[in-house]
């Protein structure tokens, strides 16, 4: 629901799920809303119950990667993916 929401909304510059239980499926959601936002620019997802593994870190590059107004993530990617999303943000 709130993947939904956000893909829609026109106003949202900041997102902050730190401290949350976030599975891959919420990392498919936030990826997919990543692909269409357009105001996001800030987007705190770290210190989950769970640590994200490299599988995770793949999806949620996938919508960095299409996404045109983010230009802030406060999550340590592994070494592999760390310097991408350094040089697409």
């Amino acid at each position: 629901q709130l993947s939904s929401s956000l893909n829609e909304n026109v106003s949202i510059s900041k997102l902050d799920l730190r401290g949350n239980e976030i599975t891959t499926v919420g990392i498919e959601c936030i990826s997919k809303m990543l692909e269409s936002n357009t105001t996001l620019k800030e987007l705190y997802i770290s210190n989950q119950k769970e640590t994200f593994n490299e599988d995770d870190e793949e999806i949620i590059c996938t919508g960095i990667g299409t996404n045109v107004s983010l230009i802030f993530i406060d999550l340590k990617f592994s070494p592999k993916l760390q310097s991408w999303v350094e040089k697409r943000l």
